[in-house]
């Protein structure tokens, strides 16, 4: 999950391990953008083969995939989104068969999900 609400000043990629019989959940690895980057809203995480994750830092402008160490293995900057630019960043990412990726900077709602 993308953590974007924990600290005003960087969001973070969590990767939890829930237990569901006991009712709790716990950080098993934590990914930060290097330099740090905040979104406050947008952003995705996917996990990838392999132990790799791929986050987007939503409006912060940048993708990153990470190794099964969290090293930064290569990322994409666009232009932060600004009130006057919203859309001019990779704002949900996507890693689909045979390796390609797919970055939008519009998330839209799937139909099935209601209002």
């Amino acid at each position: 999950m993308l953590d974007n609400a924990g600290d005003p000043t960087e969001s973070r990629a969590e990767r939890y391990e829930v237990n569901e019989a006991a009712c709790t959940a716990r950080l098993v690895r934590s990914f930060g953008a290097d330099p740090a980057a905040f979104t406050p809203i947008g952003g995705s995480v996917q996990a990838l083969p392999g132990g790799r994750t791929l986050v987007s830092f939503g409006r912060a402008g940048r993708v990153e995939e990470y190794d099964a160490d969290g090293r930064i293995v290569w990322r994409i900057e666009g232009g932060a989104a600004t009130s006057s630019a919203p859309s001019g960043s990779p704002r949900c990412t996507h890693q689909v068969p045979h390796g390609a990726l797919m970055a939008g900077s519009r998330v839209a709602q799937h139909p099935l999900a209601g209002p």
